[in-house]
């Protein structure tokens, strides 16, 4: 019996709390529904952080999604980036 498995979700968890150097940022927000995409659809390890900005009068905050792998950052960018 051949048993194929996914070593990254094997050795640990896909998303982590904090943006290491490397990562890949998507300039397209995230929402529930393009975050349960990325969990369900790509395999690699992912975060996401809040930023917020101060424009005239308006405080904008959003969320962003950064990759370790930059073709899953295009996967996602080709996905989402459309849907607004």
């Amino acid at each position: 019996m051949n048993r194929e498995f996914n070593v990254q979700v094997w050795n640990g968890e896909r998303e982590l709390t904090f943006v290491p150097p490397h990562f890949v940022r998507c300039y397209t927000t995230i929402t529930d529904e393009s975050l349960f995409w990325v969990i369900s659809s790509l395999t690699g390890r992912y975060t996401t952080q809040t930023h917020s900005d101060f424009t005239s009068f308006n405080l904008d905050i959003n969320t962003f999604i950064y990759f370790e792998d930059p073709s899953e950052a295009m996967l996602y960018e080709l996905r989402w980036s459309g849907s607004k």
